[in-house]
């Protein structure tokens, strides 16, 4: 930025090639910093290794894994230029010297194929007979078992899956609260939601590494989970529930099953047996990368308040039919309670045995208690499927396993840095998400407000490696013992990560008389019986007076 400048006398009028001059020769020598995200326009997700160039060519750079960059010259530029395979190029006028944010959206070229074409004049009632997009999707429909990785007789995998979990559109008179006024830099301004950017509060990142085995007589998949890390802001979340509730949430969308699991619901697929009694579909678009083709299918529900989606469906024209990529979104006429929005992209890749093995999956979606206003939580599921093996079965024992299992790297194998297991790059913001929990661990303001709301909220207090509680227990009255005294507490992973210990002592000044309880805890799973999951077995003694409606 410059300071003490007066703007108009920076420029002077344009020559005959329309070319601004600049006068002010102070301008050339700060540096002109663009920063920004690159959007598909038809799909709204980020754009990976788009060139984005200054006119002139004095710097180069391609977008990340998350259609994001950072371009930087001392030179005096005046347009940026976005181009990138299969889309229209854009050229954007800028501002030299100065750093400036700039979001773009690149819309798909006019490379269509000749063989498919589509004409509608004035209004049509829509129908599936002699319509060229119900043929096709048939077609598609017809060659699912052919091309599906689920039929696949023996099959094995890596899966790396990352979760986020944010806030957005939190209060202003928050955000510029005192209390709030020391934690500012935990706040994300750069994250892309629906189509703009806004300012959000990431509470939760999880990210896990897994090796995949199914089998499809008898069907069995197995999952061994081999790396996982995963931060959160609050030790008032419990991070394995959330875990797990968002996995469940967000499910494992298969496009080529009749029913796709999504949002604790059912949704028909679009490429269901019966789809074309369902919904309506329409040629959009056709696609040429290279020497493959690709045929846009847009489709619809019939009846707007039945539980289906709308989107695209992108399909190959190889003679095989098979579903390339598809954009999933739930109709905004659906009343899913707090669901704002949800949106699905999956990518396809073809193997040597000619079928469509899923290569990456990302589910999207915002809750809210209400539709526009008050607070809101961004939850995002990205994940990539990759080293695919077939037809390499395992002995008859190993399908006898457990359909969950853990079996960590060995610490050698363990000490490698997550980049190496990441098939994409995390964002700056993401990057940031790990640095910020360091800081706040040492932050004394956080850890009394954590502490104090812990306390209050789940009733014990951290008195390392005992909590002290529960506090609701520490004083109460009934007609029995009168005034009850109490005091009691259990220990905590920093204690034994299988042992856990708990007890309370008690005195009625009434009846004058003390009671205990003593509990011993094993977790066979590492968890105390109050986590989630637990697995244990508990041996307890107690020696208290048993009055109704009391919760001791």
């Amino acid at each position: 930025m410059l300071f003490g400048q007066r703007r108009d006398s920076l420029f002077k009028a344009s020559d005959s090639k329309g070319t601004v001059k600049l006068l002010d020769s102070a301008v050339h020598k700060v540096p002109t910093v663009v920063n920004g995200q690159v959007l598909d326009a038809s799909t709204m997700q980020p754009l990976p290794s788009v060139t984005v160039s200054f006119a002139g060519g004095q710097a180069t750079v391609k977008t990340d894994g998350d259609g994001r960059y950072s371009i930087m010259t001392k030179a005096k530029p005046m347009q940026l230029k976005f181009s990138s395979v299969g889309f229209k190029t854009v050229i954007k006028l800028i501002t030299p010297g100065k750093t400036q944010t700039l979001n773009i959206m690149l819309a798909g070229s006019d490379n269509q194929l000749g063989e498919v074409s589509v004409h509608v004049t004035g209004k049509t009632h829509y129908k599936n007979k002699d319509n060229p997009a119900v043929s096709l999707i048939q077609q598609v429909i017809d060659h699912k078992n052919a091309n599906s990785m689920q039929n696949a007789d023996y099959l094995e995998y890596h899966q790396y899956e990352r979760i986020n979990f944010s806030f957005f559109d939190l209060p202003e008179k928050f955000l510029k609260s005192k209390v709030f006024s020391k934690y500012k830099f935990l706040l994300d301004s750069t994250m892309m939601i629906g189509d703009s950017i806004k300012t959000a509060l990431p509470v939760y990142m999880g990210e896990k590494y897994s090796d995949v085995y199914s089998r499809e007589m008898p069907s069995k998949t197995i999952r061994i989970l081999r790396a996982h890390k995963e931060v959160n802001y609050s030790t008032l979340i419990d991070s394995a529930a959330l875990d797990i509730y968002l996995n469940r949430l967000y499910g494992n969308p298969d496009i080529y099953a009749n029913n796709i699991f999504v949002l604790t619901n059912q949704f028909l697929s679009p490429i269901a047996d019966h789809a074309p009694e369902f919904y309506k579909f329409f040629i959009t678009d056709t696609l040429k990368t290279g020497k493959e083709k690709l045929v846009e299918i847009s489709f619809t529900p019939r009846n707007l308040g039945d539980l289906l989606f709308e989107g695209k469906l992108y399909i190959t024209m190889d003679g095989r039919y098979a579903v390339k990529s598809d954009l999933l979104s739930i109709n905004k006429h659906i009343n899913i309670n707090f669901v704002r929005r949800m949106d699905i992209r999956q990518d396809f890749q073809q193997y040597p045995d000619g079928r469509f093995y899923l290569s990456k999956s990302n589910v999207q979606s915002d809750f809210g208690l209400m539709k526009k206003k008050g607070t809101k939580v961004l939850g995002n599921r990205a994940v990539s499927y990759t080293g695919y093996k077939l037809h390499s079965p395992l002995t008859a024992d190993f399908y006898q396993g457990k359909v969950d299992q853990v079996a960590f790297f060995s610490k050698a194998a363990a000490d490698k840095p997550w980049d190496s297991l990441r098939t994409d790059s995390l964002s700056g913001a993401q990057k940031l998400v790990y640095r910020h929990i360091d800081s706040l661990q040492t932050m004394p303001s956080y850890k009394r407000t954590v502490w104090l709301a812990k306390f209050v909220t789940a009733g014990y207090a951290d008195i390392v490696p005992v909590q002290l509680g529960p506090n609701g227990s520490f004083y109460s009255f009934n007609s029995l013992e009168g005034s009850r005294i109490s005091i009691g507490g259990r220990t905590t992973k920093d204690f034994n990560h299988n042992i856990y210990l708990e007890g309370y002592t008690a005195y009625g000044l009434k009846d004058q008389k003390w009671k205990y309880c003593l509990a011993t805890t094993y977790a066979f799973n590492g968890n105390p019986a109050w986590g989630y999951p637990s697995n244990y077995l508990k041996l307890s003694y107690q020696y208290d007076t048993d009055i109704p409606d009391r919760i001791s």
